[in-house]
């Protein structure tokens, strides 16, 4: 799913404890992220600061041509650290950014929320609603994934490229190996 190259993760341990971990694809352009378009965020994992430096630290000590990580959130703990290891040894760092994902974070309720909005942006939503609910019913089903995971799954890999992604070639199940990554993916 992640194209051609070996595997490389890269784990700093400290007294049998694994304190950071990096997961990359090494190649003979040098290192890249494990992730493709499908990947939402990527990141260093790391229990601190320190565990981060140090792994940050190793894997530019190895002097690889080129290090790309891609769909890396620049506040995300561990970007810090790779970026001050790559500069002090003296790779040059470009930061593009692909997009950014919308998403609230809502601390209370769902009617908290809504209370705090404003009465235009409440009516718009309202009026959204009732054209959706014209078109059909509308619910909102959650699944924790412990029963019907696979027909859950079989009905996401229906509905995703019912839309223009099954034209421009980036559904999921427009690539075998991709959905074979999710299909693995879920059961784990």
């Amino acid at each position: 799913a992640f194209g051609s190259g070996t595997q490389w993760v890269v784990v700093n341990r400290s007294n049998g404890e694994t304190v950071a971990v990096l997961p990359l694809v090494r190649s003979r352009n040098g290192l890249r992220s494990a992730t493709n378009e499908h990947t939402p965020r990527f990141g260093l994992l790391a229990k601190d600061e320190s565990a981060a430096r140090e792994l940050a630290a190793w894997v530019f000590e190895r002097r690889p041509r080129s290090v790309t990580l891609e769909y890396v959130d620049p506040g995300h703990f561990g970007s810090r650290e790779l970026e001050a290891a790559a500069v002090s040894r003296g790779y040059r760092v470009l930061t593009t950014t692909y997009e950014r994902s919308p998403f609230l974070v809502i601390d209370g309720t769902w009617e908290d929320y809504e209370r705090g909005l404003s009465g235009r942006v409440r009516r718009d939503l309202d009026r959204r609603l009732r054209r959706l609910e014209e078109m059909g019913p509308v619910r909102l089903d959650v699944s924790d994934g412990t029963s019907g995971r696979a027909e859950l799954l079989a009905e996401g890999f229906r509905l995703e490229p019912s839309g223009w992604k099954a034209a421009r070639g980036t559904a999921v199940t427009s690539r075998e190996n991709t959905r074979r990554f999710y299909e693995e993916l879920a059961l784990w």
